[in-house]
């Protein structure tokens, strides 16, 4: 490139920049507007007993591939959802790095997931801290042509807490407590 500066679309000496909205082009027009959300995550259902959460996604178009990065737990899985559906490939990583989880999908058969929302995947987990979160800045959304989809990640998320006694942590000490705490005994999962 003889001196000059590489831009982000590759050109030598080209003027396109990453804006806000980390779209790549030379038009200085849209730069640092509102971005459009176009594909936002969230974290729900969670279900400590269990060791699931779901991952939501409402998405406003086709999305083609995804990725972000979940911190706070320790994933056993990932499974079903809109991914399960429509994606062939949907699997998750420890990144010793950063101390978190990435989960991506996509599709070799040029499968999509329509525009409209719904779970997106569940994930499998265990050994959870006091909040689940998604790590910031982490996701990528891809249309079916390859290009980035501008996405949002929601908030983190803290596990409930349980009241001394409330052993299946429904908010009540009740004879569903005591039932739940003898078969734990009986089953050697009392520490």
């Amino acid at each position: 490139c003889d001196g000059s500066v590489w831009d982000c679309q590759g050109i030598c000496g080209g003027d396109a920049i990453l804006d806000d909205c980390n779209m790549c082009d030379d038009d200085p027009t849209n730069d640092n507007t509102t971005c459009e959300i176009e594909a936002q995550l969230s974290i729900t259902n969670v279900n400590t007993d269990a060791g699931t959460l779901d991952i939501y996604m409402i998405n406003e178009v086709e999305v083609a591939g995804f990725e972000f990065k979940l911190e706070g737990m320790t994933i056993t899985g990932v499974s079903g959802g809109l991914a399960g559906e429509y994606f062939d490939y949907v699997a998750f990583a420890y990144l010793e790095f950063g101390d978190y989880y990435k989960i991506l999908g996509t599709s070799f058969t040029s499968s999509t997931i329509p525009a409209g929302e719904g779970v997106l995947t569940t994930v499998s987990f265990s050994d959870y801290s006091d909040e689940i979160c998604f790590v910031p800045n982490s996701s990528v959304f891809s249309d079916p042509v390859g290009q980035e989809i501008y996405g949002s990640l929601g908030d983190c998320v803290a596990p409930p807490e349980c009241d001394l006694g409330d052993v299946n942590c429904d908010g009540y000490l009740n004879v569903l407590d005591v039932v739940l705490m003898v078969n734990m005994i009986l089953a050697d999962e009392y520490d």
